[in-house]
């Protein structure tokens, strides 16, 4: 950590209103501070430009760009921008909310991520890149660094995209030379490698990335040298994931190659699509951690830890390693992808699960009390007149013996040989809940053609174990059809398509002009010809 009199900032004001703390981050281009707002006291996170850059025109144009993209969207997965000033050594700063917890390159490097994690963190950074392109801007450094698992209180947690450096947004000049690659070669799409122009589809392929390290364990393509690197995201196949972790589904895996295509037109159209057709892919229940997320829940209730938290005895993971994978020749060597199974719970009881065996034993002693006393009750009851008594047996087979009934009735059950009741299993909730966002919202919600509200909605429907058609509509835009399960319930943010406009022109005749009645020249008058008003051949 820098000292006072290394670091000049600390303790001195950003602005009017915060004070630097300490710093808490380093970077290539900027330094991040604590600092506290000197009248809410409370604290946010100051990013400043690097002393040696301050008189570099590129890295300051570069730094307000980040402050001006990321202030311009309004999104709960990406960072919020509060604030914009300028240092007393002429350094620009912005203000930022301060986010607590760990990025998902640090959570990498715990170990591998079981499937539920993998939804929770992939699910809300997809809807964050979706919301920056509807707004124009593409990120064009999407990577692990800059996503971040922010831990909240009462043990909820959530998904924060930052670092819009390198944005490129409707408004921004051209920062670099021509040729010169922006972002990670790690990450970066083949056309970013080449230096030409992009689209929001390079930020799909960077997710693509996301999604193949985390249900692979491995990047698709490594090598020290970033050159090869850049090289082989143009050129190199891509290794298909299931050939690293033969546990991943197909239907994962043709998402994932799709977002890892070469030629940028066979990737999805947008990144609405892809969590689409992903979403659609998840077995039932993966969506559990990223439930738990919108809805917050303790971490008690979660059996997956969160981030950047130590494993209790009764959380430990046991890894699995696939035995052997078949690797193409003249392709990058494959590390088996672990596959993380929860272990066995500690077996030593806790207080709590003492007290619950207590009374459930207890529960149980009175049941059978009450039931030996009705059961002595019934046998020294004597049969009702007009029926037919029993043929005398030995004492030790009354107990057993089957009641005799009149010929033509049911049988009656023998109340001395019952079964006690089975208890009772409580029904499952009559109801689902359905969570629909849209941009822009106001669109009108329809469930099997009847109308439940205009969007944003937050709504129980009732459980119905089969497939349903919703449709999302609004003035201006596409209407949005998809089916759900009504046994599941949903939750989604879907981007409305502007609707074409089609325009038709017509081309107006003028009205037919009544013709002029022509008197004909009289006879000899002339030689022959065509009067063209009458298209009548005179002669002499």
């Amino acid at each position: 950590m820098l000292s006072e009199r290394v670091d000049p900032l600390i303790g001195t004001m950003l602005g009017k209103d915060y004070r630097v703390i300490e710093p808490i981050g380093f970077g290539g281009m900027a330094v991040v501070y604590l600092v506290e707002h000197q009248t809410l006291l409370k604290r946010f996170a100051a990013k400043v430009l690097s002393t040696e850059l301050t008189a570099n025109f590129e890295a300051r144009a570069r730094f307000t760009q980040e402050a001006h993209a990321a202030s311009q969207l309004d999104h709960e997965n990406i960072v919020n921008i509060s604030d914009f000033g300028v240092t007393s050594d002429q350094r620009p700063f912005f203000v930022m909310e301060l986010l607590r917890g760990q990025t998902l390159d640090q959570r990498l490097a715990m170990g591998p991520m079981s499937l539920e994690e993998i939804v929770g963190v992939s699910v809300p950074v997809g809807r964050a890149l979706a919301y920056a392109h509807a707004e124009g801007i593409v990120h064009r450094d999407v990577k692990p660094e800059n996503i971040f698992l922010v831990q909240r209180s009462q043990g909820r947690w959530g998904i924060k995209v930052v670092d819009f450096g390198i944005a490129k947004t409707p408004l921004n000049v051209r920062l670099t030379k021509m040729g010169e690659a922006l972002g990670s070669p790690f990450y970066m799409a083949p056309e970013a490698c080449r230096g030409e122009d992009v689209d929001h589809r390079a930020d799909i392929y960077s997710f693509g990335i996301l999604l193949y390290l985390m249900f692979c364990g491995r990047l698709p393509y490594e090598d020290e040298n970033l050159l090869k690197v850049l090289r082989m995201q143009v050129q190199m196949p891509l290794v298909p994931p299931r050939e690293v972790n033969p546990e991943i589904s197909p239907e994962i895996a043709d998402i994932i190659e799709r977002a890892l295509a070469k030629n940028v037109d066979d990737r999805y159209l947008s990144m609405d699509a892809l969590l689409l057709e992903f979403e659609r892919a998840l077995p039932p229940g993966a969506d559990r951690i990223l439930v738990e997320m919108q809805t917050g829940v303790t971490a008690s209730q979660r059996n997956t830890p969160l981030p950047g938290t130590l494993l209790s005895s009764s959380q430990r993971m046991q890894v699995i390693t696939p035995t052997s994978v078949r690797v193409p020749s003249g392709q990058l060597p494959v590390t088996p992808m672990p596959v993380v199974l929860p272990s066995a719970p500690s077996s030593t009881p806790s207080r709590k699960g003492l007290w619950i065996l207590a009374l459930l034993s207890i529960g149980f002693a009175i049941f059978g009390v009450m039931f030996a006393m009705e059961r002595l009750g019934n046998s020294s009851e004597q049969p009702a007149a007009g029926s037919v008594a029993a043929a005398p047996v030995e004492a030790t087979q009354t107990a057993t013996a089957p009641p005799v009934t009149p010929p033509g009735q049911p049988p009656k059950p023998d109340q001395a040989t019952a079964q006690p009741t089975n208890p009772v299993v409580p029904a499952p909730t009559k109801t689902v809940h359905l969570k629909i966002v849209t941009r822009p919202p106001g669109a009108t919600v329809k469930l099997d053609g009847n109308t439940l509200g205009v969007t944003p909605l937050d709504i129980d429907v009732e459980r119905m174990s089969k497939k349903a058609e919703l449709s999302l509509s609004k003035g201006g835009y596409d209407a949005d059809e998809r089916e759900i399960d009504l046994d599941q319930g949903a939750s989604m943010d879907v981007a409305l398509s502007r609707a074409r406009v089609v325009t038709t022109s017509t081309t107006r005749r003028p009205p037919a002009q009544p013709r002029e009645k022509k008197t004909p020249p009289p006879a000899g008058s002339g030689t022959n010809k065509v009067d063209p008003n009458l298209d009548i051949r005179l002669s002499r």
